[in-house]
C-alpha cells in the first residue's frame, strides 16, 4: 500500500480483502438527505394527526395506509444518503469468485459477484459526468456485468495499487 494510505488490506490464505475509506459528510449526500425529510416529515405529521384524533378531511383509511408509506420512502431516502457517506466499499475474495458490496454496520449491502474467470478487463477510467478529468474510478468488466468502485476520496497512488491488487485478485 502508499505511505499513509487509508485502504484497509486483509491478506489471510484462501480469503483476501480490501476495504475502501468512507466519503464522508458530502454535499450530494446532504442535499439526497434533505430531499427525503419532507416525506418523512409529511407522512409523520399525518399520522400523528391520525393518531391522536385531529380532524382530517377525506378518507381516514386511506390515511392510515398513504401515510405509513411516504414515512417508509423519507426514511429510505435518507438511509440511502446516509449510506453512500458512511458506507465503506468492500472487495472481497471467495473462491472462484470476487465479491463488491457496499459495507455499512458491519452489513453488506447490495453485494455484486463476479467470477474471475469471466473478468475481461480491469482498468482506471474517468468518472462519467466530472469537469475535472482527473478524478477517475475502477472498472472491472465481465461480459455479465460492469462492476464500478468510485467516490471514495484516494488519491491517484492509492486508485493505482487498488488496481493492481484487483488484477492481483482475479489472477489467483
Amino acid at each position: 500500500l502508499p505511505a499513509k494510505s487509508r485502504i484497509e488490506f486483509t491478506n489471510r490464505p484462501g480469503s483476501r480483502r480490501i476495504l475502501l475509506p468512507t466519503r464522508g459528510l458530502s454535499l450530494p449526500g446532504l442535499f439526497i438527505a434533505l430531499f427525503g425529510m419532507p416525506f418523512f416529515g409529511m407522512g409523520s405529521a399525518f399520522l400523528w394527526m391520525l393518531v391522536t384524533g385531529h380532524p382530517v378531511r377525506g378518507n381516514v383509511i386511506v390515511g392510515w395506509i398513504i401515510a405509513p408509506i411516504f414515512m417508509l420512502v423519507g426514511l429510505f431516502i435518507i438511509l440511502l444518503a446516509i449510506a453512500g457517506m458512511w458506507g465503506r466499499q468492500l472487495i472481497e475474495e471467495d473462491g472462484a469468485g470476487i465479491s463488491y458490496s457496499l459495507l455499512l454496520v458491519g452489513r453488506r449491502i447490495r453485494p455484486q459477484q463476479l467470477l474471475k474467470q469471466d473478468v475481461e478487463e480491469v482498468s482506471l477510467r474517468p468518472v462519467p459526468g466530472r469537469r475535472s478529468g482527473n478524478q477517475q474510478e475502477l472498472i472491472v468488466r465481465s461480459d455479465k456485468r460492469i462492476v464500478r468502485i468510485s467516490g471514495s476520496e484516494i488519491g491517484q497512488q492509492e486508485l493505482d495499487w487498488l488496481k493492481k491488487a484487483v488484477q492481483c485478485l482475479i489472477t489467483r
